[in-house]
């Protein structure tokens, strides 16, 4: 899909007496032309896992707490990993799973002591927050926001 190139979203607070938004809504176009959505929300109860659908005319892959749920191409392969998940987490769980932040962190030590480029950089970090405010702006300003995505060197 490559870089986000542009979003539209809307954002509120819905459920919680709080400052700030509880949920938020975004389409995404990549600069491929591909299309996307987000949602981010902590309104949902009892809070449910974290889910990253992919849609392609040459496949699907369905991603549920980092790890493969359903993958299919035309080309037949196949995988259907069907598991009940229920969490304890989301809008006041102190129990929110802390494992992909510790794995990010044990590779960039891991990267430091073995002088290679981390998995994750800081150019890849940067345009994932440009994103995100992007996403911000466009809820101010009810308009579509370009995202400034910079290429990793």
């Amino acid at each position: 899909m490559g870089p986000v190139e542009e979003v539209f979203s809307y954002c509120g607070t819905m459920a919680h007496d709080i400052e700030v938004e509880d949920l938020l809504v975004g389409s995404l176009k990549f600069k491929s032309g591909a299309l996307g959505l987000i949602e981010a929300n902590t309104t949902v109860y009892p809070g449910l896992f974290a889910r990253l659908d992919i849609y392609g005319k040459n496949g699907t892959a369905v991603i549920v707490d980092d790890e493969i749920e359903f993958f299919a191409t035309k080309d037949g392969i196949k995988i259907k990993k069907a598991k009940e998940r229920m969490r304890e987490s989301g809008t006041a769980s102190p129990k929110i799973s802390y494992d992909l932040h510790k794995r990010q962190l044990e590779d960039i030590v891991d990267s430091i002591l073995s002088n290679r480029k981390p998995r994750i950089t800081g150019v890849d970090g940067r345009n994932t927050l440009a994103v995100v405010t992007a996403l911000y702006e466009s809820c101010k300003t009810g308009k579509s926001v370009k995202v400034n995505i910079r290429e990793n060197s």
